[in-house]
């Protein structure tokens, strides 16, 4: 559509009535001064669905009243794919070092407890309530001698 074929067009004749029931009730917060930030996953006309990045600021005039809303809507398709991936194989990682029958831990380069299954916190009871990311390798264990373990 052209920029004249937009102006004064109706939300649902241009994106689809899908896209304009996401829309609307965003609209009328920014229409009613409320700045909206959302991100939602919205069906096109061409029945494409896709995530986007959703912003609108109200343009208010010196008196308070609301003259009209900006809007700024970024696709953010490709980035909504990478992280549900990211979450995935951080899962399956999570399963794979959870499965390992015996005690597993991973210090980083600060000495800092990142990652640990389930095998390892039942090998140190004693010093268990210890045993969190974060929590340099030194303080779980001078904490478990301290404790006679």
């Amino acid at each position: 559509m052209t920029r004249q074929e937009l102006i004064g067009a109706k939300i649902e004749d241009v994106l689809g009535e899908a896209a304009a029931e996401v829309i609307r009730p965003l609209l009328k917060s920014a229409l009613d001064g409320t700045t909206v930030k959302k991100r939602s996953r919205v069906t096109y006309p061409d029945g494409v669905q896709r995530h986007v990045e959703i912003s609108y600021v109200p343009d208010i005039n010196a008196d308070g009243s609301v003259n009209g809303v900006v809007a700024l809507v970024i696709d953010v398709s490709t980035q909504q794919k990478a992280e549900t991936e990211l979450l995935e194989v951080q899962r399956r990682f999570s399963d794979a070092i959870e499965a390992i029958p015996d005690g597993f831990a991973y210090y980083d380069s600060d000495d800092r407890l990142q990652i640990f299954n389930s095998q390892y916190y039942k090998m140190y009871p004693q010093s268990a309530d210890l045993i969190r990311v974060g929590n340099t390798f030194e303080e779980i264990i001078r904490g478990g001698v301290a404790r006679g373990q």
